[in-house]
């Protein structure tokens, strides 16, 4: 059977035999820009000679796919190839985390959930409000997902992504050693309260092989639930004591665990940024996103952070005490959202968005 020209692509019948031999059958001009928008086709790549495609493949049905196939070079010149799988209603969540500039910007606002009250998150929701539509994204607790859903209801709203899971490693005020995980919000109903994105973390290297074993079989559980629904994941590979450890062996570690985010199911990654980020983000086949992770000192500086993130190949930032310990958090949004998707150096953005503003403790930047 051939290609159907009046539809712009294959029958039914043909789409599947397609898929089959491992072709992709032909696009419409509206999937091939969703594809380009979620998984990078079409942007100026941050890392140096590289090629990035796209594909969308679709069948029929409930049990449809989306194929996203990523062309890379790396600077040593050798090419490779990943293709991943979503469903087209996960990949649709998460394609409009990334539009249109193929880069995203989150605002992480769930620090409460495990360390309680934070200087400048005394009201997460009138910190959501204040930022407006500027963000891409609010990660939020169960709690905070329940009571804003005034917050996302308007045109161009950021996306809802909420956390599944809860882990002794983030309680730092505890100093935790053992790293437990626990689920504290079905997919289901993360569904129900209007969550766009699920996120799920998941700590290995803990010590203990049991509880690394069982940290895996949550987070593989959690991930397949949220498959069958079409909601995405962000994996987040956070270590355990890692602020005690070496650079080399944190490195090493979050290389590892990126990794094995991708092979247990995530869609997306959220992990630290540190030295040798590069190698972390060619050899983990989905969007990388870099945490901001401990408060700068000054805005200038983080916004610098940022500018050294996407430019190592991170897809974009999720950043927290950052924005909301900011002399002004609504300022230094639209700052961040220049130099993360825009590609405007972090000093010009300071200078245009912030002008005299203070971060509350270093004074003029």
């Amino acid at each position: 059977m051939g290609r159907n020209p009046l539809r712009g692509g294959y029958p039914s019948s043909a789409r599947q035999s397609a898929l089959t031999r491992g072709r992709a059958p032909d696009l419409s001009a509206c999937q091939r820009r969703r594809a380009q928008a979620a998984w990078g086709c079409g942007v100026r790549a941050s890392r140096p000679a590289a090629a990035i495609t796209s594909d969308l493949a679709r069948g029929h049905g409930a049990n449809s796919r989306v194929v996203c196939e990523e062309l890379r070079t790396n600077a040593n010149g050798r090419r490779k190839v990943a293709t991943f799988e979503l469903s087209p209603r996960s990949s649709m969540r998460l394609g409009r985390l990334f539009l249109p500039e193929g880069k995203a910007v989150i605002v992480a606002c769930d620090h409460g959930e495990f360390d309680g009250p934070q200087a400048g998150l005394e009201d997460p929701l009138n910190l959501i409000r204040v930022l407006g539509n500027w963000p891409d994204g609010i990660l939020m607790s169960p709690g905070a997902l329940w009571r804003s859903s005034d917050c996302f209801g308007s045109r161009g709203a950021p996306l809802a992504i909420v956390r599944l899971n809860w882990n002794s490693v983030y309680a730092f005020g505890w100093d935790p050693t053992e790293s437990v995980s626990a689920d504290v919000l079905e997919p289901e109903d993360a569904l129900r309260l209007g969550a766009d994105i699920a996120l799920i973390g998941l700590t290995l290297h803990t010590g203990s092989e049991r509880t690394d074993a069982a940290n895996v079989s949550n987070f593989a559980r959690l991930v397949a639930r949220c498959q069958r629904l079409g909601l995405p994941v962000i994996g987040e590979y956070f270590p355990n004591a890692e602020a005690t450890k070496d650079p080399v062996v944190l490195h090493e570690e979050v290389l590892r665990g990126t990794r094995i985010l991708y092979e247990l199911g995530a869609e997306c990654v959220k992990s630290f940024f540190q030295s040798g980020w590069g190698d972390v983000a060619e050899n983990c086949p989905i969007p990388i996103l870099a945490l901001g992770a401990e408060r700068q000192p000054t805005d200038l500086d983080a916004l610098r952070l940022a500018e050294d993130q996407v430019g190592s190949g991170a897809r974009g930032v999720v950043f927290g005490r950052n924005v909301f310990q900011s002399g002004d958090p609504a300022r230094f949004v639209r700052a961040l959202v220049e130099v993360v998707k825009r590609g405007v150096p972090a000093r010009a953005a300071h200078e245009a968005f912030m002008g005299a503003a203070t971060d509350g403790r270093s004074g003029p930047q």
